[in-house]
């Protein structure tokens, strides 16, 4: 079924009353077709280009960058990936009477369990290597089964999605995310972080890609353990990958604290759950630590707010998709002023990573970021000094399930901008 359109159930599930008269096979692809529906793995974005621009220069609006050009630079990757659109599978998950159908289906289909393994019984398969291969398919199948079924059975009531993002470093070594999304909660607003949004998955990709770029060092004897901080986490994909990382290179890594922040109550409670069913099963001690951790921007900094572990500055601090009003850009320097470390020398530069859509309706949130975090000739690239500055941004063009279309017939593109905010010196001079 891999690359083929995924259809609605009722349409492409073997009838119930047939199921006992279905081959093996077509079970295995109904169930490929639900766990793909139900409880997807997402891969990450695909950048298709990037272009750094002057800190100084003032873009806000993507009618000045020209991202067809942009995208035309990596033209290998410009077929569309074949597979449906997140806003087509998203109806159909929301869809009560789809699902419905599905549980009565994979419930049908579970309840017969017995007659299906019980079919190889020992004396059937005994000296027989093909009756016990088919015999353990049958019984990966059943559990395959009741473990959608539970998702279904659990999120039909919920509303909750569960995601697997897929991510590659260069090397080949896959890292594999699993987050939970929940459904907004009574129109609160502020409860938006508990779904995934694309500047997450945006800069879990460049982190996994290249975490040397944003300040991440994975061995290492003689370096100092690292403490990561992101605002703002939501389902906490940033944080969460950025652990598998560090998991994944324990061996050899450096020891290390991420700190996954947000404030609604609804939405950390998910990012716990988020945190445990990504690390709570590793076996041993972990030179990685994980926590979710409540903070909010609009009362931080004040002297009943700092305590642990906000207590201690970070050495990086993430953030995606988290400007989305006007006063949040100023808010959020407030909390980075505090939070984020301060350089020990001129090679030493802690940072703080922002990516944001760009977006012909959010014109004005972009432009709050340039005004509300230095951006001028003022400013020097110098490492240190007492001012938080824009000291690098660039465009980024990904390849979207579905968004805005391009001009190029196959493309389908999201666009965001990546800043890269660090402490820098004020005075005379200029870049």
């Amino acid at each position: 079924m891999t690359g083929s359109p995924l259809s609605s159930p009722t349409f492409h599930l073997p009838p119930i009353g047939k199921i006992k008269c279905t081959p093996l096979e077509d079970l295995k692809n109904a169930l490929e077709l639900l766990r793909a529906l139900y409880n997807p793995v997402v891969h990450s974005s695909r950048l298709l280009g990037r272009q750094s621009m002057c800190p100084r220069v003032h873009i806000t609006s993507e009618d000045e960058i020209d991202f067809e050009q942009l995208c035309r630079r990596n033209t290998d990757i410009m077929t569309r990936l074949p597979f449906p659109s997140d806003r087509f599978l998203d109806l159909l998950r929301s869809d009560d009477f789809e699902r419905s159908y599905a549980i009565r289906w994979l419930t049908a289909l579970v309840s017969q369990a017995d007659r299906f393994v019980d079919y190889y019984d020992e004396d059937t398969c005994c000296n027989d290597p093909v009756l016990e291969q088919q015999k353990m398919q049958w019984e990966k199948l059943i559990e395959d089964a009741a473990a959608i079924l539970a998702i279904c059975a659990g999120s039909a009531s919920a509303g909750t999605i569960s995601r697997t993002f897929v991510f590659h470093q260069p090397a080949g070594l896959e890292l594999r995310v699993q987050v939970t999304d929940l459904p907004l909660q009574n129109q609160d607003f502020s409860s938006v972080g508990a779904q995934t949004w694309g500047g997450a998955r945006v800069l879990a990709e460049m982190i996994i890609g290249s975490p040397r770029t944003f300040g991440i060092e994975l061995r290492g004897s003689t370096a100092s353990p690292i403490r990561i901080l992101e605002l703002g986490a939501g389902t906490g994909l940033v944080s969460l990958a950025t652990g598998k990382l560090f998991q994944a290179h324990s061996a050899r890594s450096i020891p290390a604290t991420i700190i996954a922040s947000d404030f609604n109550p609804a939405v950390l409670a998910n990012l716990q759950h988020n945190i445990d069913i990504n690390f709570t099963a590793l076996s041993g001690p972990s030179p990685t630590n994980i926590f979710a951790r409540a903070l909010d921007w609009s009362t931080f900094p004040s002297s009943s707010s700092i305590h642990v572990p906000f207590d201690t500055p970070f050495d990086v601090i993430f953030g995606a998709d988290i400007i989305y009003e006007a006063e949040h850009a100023a808010w959020i320097k407030n909390c980075v002023r505090v939070l984020l470390r301060h350089p020990l020398n001129s090679f030493d530069t802690p940072q703080f990573h922002l990516v944001v859509p760009l977006r012909p309706t959010h014109t004005a949130e972009l432009r709050s970021i340039e005004e509300t975090f230095l951006v001028s000739d003022g400013v020097r690239d110098t490492p240190g000094g007492d001012e938080l500055g824009i000291v690098a941004k660039e465009f980024l063009a990904c390849q979207a399930d579905w968004g805005v279309r391009s001009k190029h017939e196959d493309l389908n593109i999201d666009k965001y901008v990546h800043y890269t905010i660090a402490w820098v010196k004020t005075g005379l001079g200029t870049f």
